[in-house]
């Protein structure tokens, strides 16, 4: 531990037991493109940008593509 202290896996177990904190579930073995196949119907890029026009103005575009339909 960043405090100096050794604490055995015994002793952490035991404290996590009383503390009625369930054990954590293994990850699944998802690779990113796995991933993001599986999620494709509800995640949304976005980007924020701005522009120089010929006119010497600004403009500022905000962008959203749907990913699984690539829709703007």
């Amino acid at each position: 531990m960043k405090l100096g202290h050794r604490v055995a896996a015994t002793t952490i177990r035991s404290v996590l037991i009383a503390a009625r904190v369930p054990p954590a579930g293994r990850r699944s073995q998802l690779t990113w493109k796995q991933f993001l196949s599986a999620h494709a119907e509800t995640l949304v890029a976005a980007d924020f940008f701005s522009v120089d026009t010929i006119f010497f103005r600004r403009l500022y575009i905000l962008l959203y593509v749907h990913l699984a339909s690539r829709r703007v």
